[in-house]
C-alpha cells in the first residue's frame, strides 16, 4: 500500500514538472515572439517621423499603397503554410526524415507561387495606368515576397525555437533602420524605401537556411510533383481564409488609394502602423499559443477551452491596457510624427483603438474552430467578412475618406467576432465528440 502511495506521488510531481517545462516553454516562446513582433514594427516606427519629415505624406502614401499591394501578394506565397506547416513540423519534431520532407515540399511551393506572385506583378505594372509611373518603386517592392519566400518562420515556430528567428529578425530590421538614416536624404529617395527594408528580410532568409541545414540536418530534396500538388490542395481551405483576412487588412489602404490622394493616405497609413504594431501583438499570442493548443487537442476539449479562457483573459486586459495608452496620447503622437499639431491624424489613431480589442475577443474561437479543422466554418466567416469589408470601403471611404475606412474595419472585425462565436458555440458538441 505504501509502495503503491509513494508511486502516485511520484507519478503526481513527474506531471507537474511536466506542466512546469510545457509552461517555461510557452512563456518562453511567448517572449521570443514577442521582441520578433516588436522589433519587426517598432523600429520601422522609429524612422517613422524621420520619412515622413524628408519625404512628405503624399510620398510616403505612394509607399503605402505598394506595401499594401505586396502585402496583399504576400499572403499567396505563405499560402496559409504559417498554420498548416507549423502544425506539421509540431507533430514531426523528433523525425528529422520527415522534417526534411515538409520543408521540401513547403520550400518549393513557396517558390513556385512566388514565380506566380512575379507574373501578377509584371501585369499588373503593365496595364494598370497609376502606377506607370512608379516601376522603380515596385520593382524594389517585389524583394518583400523574397525575404518572405527565405523566410523559414513556420519551421522554427513549429519547432517551438523562435530565439533564431528573434535575433534574425533584430538584425534585419536595424539594418533597415541604419539604412534608412544613411541613404534616405531627400524626396526623390522614396523608391529605395522597400529595397533597404527587403535587404535586411533577405539576409536573415539566407541565414536561417544555413541554421536549418547546420543545425537541424534538415535537407532539402525535390519533392515530386504528386507531392507538391498534394501540399497545395490540402492547404486550399486555410490559404482562402487567410487571404481573406489578408485582403480585407490591405484592401483598405488600396481602395483609400483610389478616393483620397497620397497625402490622407498618407495620415491614414502612419495610423495604421500602430493599430498594426497592436495586431501584431494579438499575432504573438496566437502563434505562441497555436502549437499548445494543438498538443491540447489531442487529449480532449476541456483542456483546450480550460487554457484558451485562461490566456484569452489574461491578453484581453493586457491589450485593453495598451489600446486606452495610445488613445491618451493620440494627440501628443500625431504632433511629434508629423512635427505639427494634426487633429485629423490624432482622430485616426483614437478611431484605430477599439479594432485590437474586438481581435482579442475572436482568438480563443477562431484557434477551436482552426485546430478541430472546422475548414467550411471559419472560411464562411472570413470570406463574408473580406466581402462585407470591400463593400463597406466602397461606401465609406467615398463619402467620409480615411475615417470611412475605419469605420470599415471596426464593422468587420466585429463580424467576425460575432461569426466566430457562433460557430464555435453551434458545433460544440461535435467538437466535444471529436476528443473525448
Amino acid at each position: 500500500m505504501t509502495l503503491i502511495k509513494s508511486t502516485n506521488e511520484k507519478g503526481k510531481r513527474i506531471v507537474v514538472a511536466v506542466k512546469k517545462i510545457l509552461a517555461h516553454r510557452l512563456y518562453q516562446n511567448f517572449f521570443s515572439l514577442s521582441l520578433l513582433q516588436v522589433t519587426n514594427y517598432l523600429l520601422p516606427i522609429i524612422t517613422l517621423p524621420y520619412l515622413i519629415r524628408v519625404l512628405g505624406s503624399e510620398n510616403f502614401g505612394k509607399i503605402s499603397i505598394c506595401q499594401a499591394f505586396f502585402s496583399f501578394l504576400l499572403v499567396v506565397t505563405d499560402y496559409g503554410f504559417s498554420l498548416t506547416a507549423t502544425r506539421d513540423v509540431s507533430r514531426s519534431k523528433s523525425d528529422t526524415v520527415e522534417l526534411s520532407k515538409i520543408f521540401s515540399s513547403v520550400f518549393t511551393c513557396k517558390i513556385l507561387l512566388s514565380c506566380l506572385v512575379a507574373i501578377i506583378t509584371i501585369t499588373f505594372l503593365k496595364f494598370w495606368p497609376g502606377v506607370q509611373q512608379e516601376k522603380v518603386l515596385y520593382f524594389f517592392g517585389f524583394f518583400l515576397i523574397l525575404g518572405q519566400v527565405l523566410m523559414p518562420t513556420w519551421f522554427f515556430q513549429g519547432l517551438e525555437k523562435m530565439k533564431y528567428l528573434t535575433y534574425l529578425n533584430f538584425i534585419s530590421k536595424f539594418l533597415f533602420t541604419v539604412l534608412i538614416f544613411i541613404f534616405i536624404s531627400k524626396k526623390e529617395h522614396y523608391s529605395f524605401v522597400l529595397l533597404y527594408y527587403s535587404a535586411g528580410n533577405i539576409i536573415s532568409g539566407i541565414i536561417s537556411l544555413v541554421i536549418i541545414k547546420r543545425t537541424f540536418s534538415i535537407d532539402y530534396n525535390r519533392p515530386p510533383w504528386k507531392i507538391i500538388w498534394k501540399e497545395l490542395n490540402s492547404g486550399f481551405p486555410i490559404f482562402l481564409s487567410v487571404f481573406s483576412i489578408n485582403s480585407y487588412s490591405n484592401v483598405n489602404i488600396l481602395l483609400l488609394g483610389v478616393f483620397a490622394n497620397d497625402a490622407v493616405v498618407g495620415l491614414y497609413s502612419i495610423a495604421e502602423k500602430f493599430l498594426q504594431v497592436m495586431k501584431q501583438l494579438l499575432s504573438i499570442l496566437f502563434q505562441s499559443i497555436y502549437p499548445k493548443v494543438c498538443e491540447l487537442a489531442l487529449i480532449n476539449f476541456e483542456s483546450v477551452k480550460l487554457f484558451l479562457r485562461k490566456v484569452g483573459f489574461i491578453f484581453l486586459v493586457s491589450i485593453s491596457l495598451v489600446s486606452s495608452i495610445l488613445f491618451i496620447l493620440a494627440d501628443w503622437i500625431s504632433a511629434f510624427i508629423i512635427g505639427i499639431k494634426s487633429d485629423y491624424l490624432s482622430l485616426l489613431i483614437k478611431m484605430t483603438c477599439l479594432i485590437p480589442v474586438i481581435i482579442c475577443i475572436n482568438i480563443p474561437f477562431y484557434q477551436v474552430l482552426l485546430v478541430y479543422d472546422l475548414k467550411k466554418r471559419y472560411s464562411f466567416v472570413l470570406i463574408t467578412g473580406s466581402l462585407i469589408s470591400v463593400v463597406l470601403n466602397l461606401l465609406l471611404a467615398h463619402s467620409f475618406s480615411a475615417v470611412g475606412t475605419i469605420l470599415a474595419i471596426l464593422t468587420t472585425e466585429l463580424f467576425i467576432s460575432c461569426g466566430m462565436i457562433f460557430f464555435t458555440e453551434l458545433e460544440r458538441d461535435s467538437i466535444y465528440s471529436l476528443r473525448k
